[in-house]
């Protein structure tokens, strides 16, 4: 249970902190792709959630396995990108 509770607890203050980044972008572009990443992390950490509970009920199921993988794989690009486009905001805000 703590894991999954630390999992939400970041992702809602990750997402927290990319709005607030959001509110003082002044690049329309830069703000629209924040909030794109923003959508991802908070529609997509239930569903890994639950897939790695499926995983642990049927550790045998491939099908499974790649299904969590591939969500995983999803949100760790998207917080790569969320860290790419708030080192390119600073740089803006600051040029």
């Amino acid at each position: 249970n703590e894991p999954v509770r630390q999992l939400v607890y970041e992702t809602v203050n990750l997402a927290k902190l990319v709005q607030d980044r959001i509110n003082y972008i002044v690049d329309p572009m830069l703000q629209r792709k924040l909030e794109e990443c923003n959508t991802v992390v908070r529609s997509k950490v239930e569903p890994l959630i639950h897939a790695h509970v499926a995983v642990l009920g049927a550790p045998a199921d491939q099908g499974l396995k790649k299904a969590r993988d591939d969500l995983a794989s999803e949100l760790s690009k998207v917080y790569k990108k969320i860290i790419s486009l708030a080192k390119l905001s600073s740089q803006e805000m600051f040029s």
